[in-house]
């Protein structure tokens, strides 16, 4: 994970306690390569640096933990564009539903491209 200035991070599938302006979580496998799961995790620590930082984050079907919910911790990060492209309604991969962000500060706008049906 880079954490230069005006550098794009990618989230991981561990936890994430970057800084930087640009940041992307997509859909990425487990360390075993046998699954794909959020990169964007409730322990993860995003602290944006410049004046206009950004995550775009897909979130699809739950991880592991099955959690349907994400609460990162976001600093000055001003810009969010989620998408929630999950699509199991049932069994143990429930699509996630919701983003909460009581963690995060410094946000200005939020854009959701995307909402699956399965993710109501």
């Amino acid at each position: 994970v880079s954490n230069s200035p005006g550098s794009q991070i990618v989230l991981t599938n561990g936890t994430d306690i970057v800084s930087g302006e640009t940041f992307t979580a997509p859909q990425v496998y487990t360390p075993g390569g046998n699954a794909r799961i959020n990169s964007l995790q409730d322990e993860d620590q995003l602290t944006g640096t410049g004046v206009s930082n950004t995550l775009t984050a897909t979130l699809g079907n739950a991880n592991d933990n099955g959690g349907t919910l994400i609460t990162p911790k976001l600093t000055n990060i001003q810009t969010l564009n989620a998408s929630f492209t999950g699509s199991s309604s049932a069994g143990a991969n429930l699509a996630v539903t919701g983003l909460d962000l009581q963690d995060a500060t410094g946000l200005k706008a939020v854009n959701i491209s995307r909402i699956a049906s399965a993710a109501g």
